[in-house]
């Protein structure tokens, strides 16, 4: 196995085994801190809940991060083609990310209401800032030569942009992708936690009210191994791009 995998298996299987002897240790009470095993066994016995849950928190992060995509990128192309859209309107992109997500939520739910579509936009606003950013400077960051070069083949600016600038870009653009990656699975969540019927949000605050802190856990778990599942499939995406316009991928 590669050591880049394998190290954190090590670390993974360490911290399992401390967790499980000192709650043995202290005498711990299953409401507080349950042990792993104990984890273990109530993601067996809700898999069947869990996994709907599950699908509809990963299905909205997914379509929220993805309508980012389709906002962002375009927007990220106007700033690096008119200063005076960047000027006009970055202010805007800012303040989406400085606002706290849990303040917008309630107006969501309140114009949208407690189903997907809240949720799907939360993710995207937590999502955009970074594609956007990363992706307008992506566009702007030529080096001079190769614009020059472009210019004396006569290269009109759809040229330049598919055969030099989108290229350019990429390893930027997924910067950012990785990122909203994360940010867009956090919008969905917290937006779940504030008004829903359904979600890993939803669930885990359900379990918090009858303090059923180990099913709390298991959904914990598997929200976070959605969200790396999620974040491998984009850099692997990014791997196979960067192959692809011959750009060196760092192993």
């Amino acid at each position: 196995m590669n050591r880049k995998y394998l190290y954190p298996v090590i670390v993974f299987v360490i911290i399992v085994i401390l967790w499980e002897f000192l709650v043995a240790l202290f005498g711990i009470r299953e409401f507080i801190l349950p042990s792993p095993s104990a984890i273990v066994v109530h993601l067996i016995d809700s898999a069947h809940s869990i996994a709907y849950h599950f699908c509809v928190t990963m299905s909205e992060a997914v379509l929220g991060f993805l309508t980012a995509v389709l906002i962002g990128v375009p927007i990220a192309v106007l700033f690096s083609y008119s200063k005076f859209a960047e000027w006009s309107f970055y202010p805007y992109i800012v303040a989406l990310k400085v606002t706290p997500i849990i303040a917008m939520v309630p107006f969501l739910i309140l114009w949208f209401g407690v189903g997907p579509v809240s949720k799907i936009i939360a993710a995207a606003i937590m999502a955009i800032f970074p594609i956007v950013v990363d992706t307008t400077r992506g566009l702007r960051e030529i080096r001079p030569e190769c614009l020059e070069m472009m210019k004396s083949f006569s290269a009109t600016k759809r040229q330049t942009f598919m055969k030099l600038k989108l290229p350019n870009s990429i390893p930027y653009l997924f910067s950012g992708l990785k990122i909203a990656t994360a940010l867009s699975t956090v919008g969905a969540v917290v937006a779940e936690f504030v008004g829903s019927n359904e979600g890993l949000g939803f669930l885990i605050l359900t379990h918090f009210y009858y303090l059923e802190t180990a099913t709390m856990f298991a959904s914990l778990i598997a929200l976070s191994a959605g969200g790396i599942v999620f974040f491998f499939i984009v850099s692997l995406i990014e791997s196979k791009l960067l192959q692809k316009y011959g750009i060196g991928v760092e192993e």
